[in-house]
């Protein structure tokens, strides 16, 4: 337990010092010709870590080149909280449109923690895009990025450990 809160301690002065974390200042607004639609992310197959502890420093969504609203929730996420589909943003979608490109990026650090022991998680560069048809987005009204963390992480010495999603979306 002292250990996950050193791992969170350690995120959150990093974020603060590098001045991580996503523009807050975009909101969705209420129209009814805008459809609106959940991002989640949910981390997969942690095998032995106990805490994945990343920052997201910003979702984007655009459709034809021109953004789009994305009003941002969580910033901070554990990866391997099972079954946790982590509500990070929300995108209103304007009618007519009929694609929208997403861009997920992580901020540069983050923490795990393992049977083995803890360390630094680097995520410098890490991003997930995506091309979504609206059509496949109105099905449930929301899409899952799935993180395999068993094939998203490569470990640099005792503790330190790379963050290169593998990913999938559900929808």
């Amino acid at each position: 337990m002292k250990t996950s809160l050193r791992i969170a301690l350690w995120v959150a002065v990093l974020s603060v010092v590098t001045g991580c974390g996503g523009d807050k200042t975009r909101t969705v607004k209420n129209d009814a010709s805008v459809q609106k639609f959940e991002i989640r992310l949910l981390g997969e197959k942690p095998a032995n870590l106990t805490a994945a502890l990343v920052g997201l420093s910003g979702l984007d969504a655009s459709a034809r080149g021109a953004p789009l609203e994305v009003e941002p929730a969580a910033d901070r996420v554990d990866l391997t909280v099972p079954n946790q589909a982590w509500l990070i943003g929300k995108v209103a979608v304007p009618e007519g449109v009929t694609e929208v490109d997403f861009s997920l990026r992580f901020d540069d650090a983050g923490g795990y923690e393992s049977a083995a022991g803890n360390g630094a998680l680097e995520a410098r560069g890490a991003e997930v895009r995506w091309r979504a048809p609206v059509e496949w987005l109105q099905t449930h009204g929301h899409v899952v990025v799935h993180v395999d963390l068993s094939r998203s992480l490569v470990y640099r010495g005792v503790d330190t450990a790379r963050l290169l999603p593998n990913a999938s979306i559900h929808y």
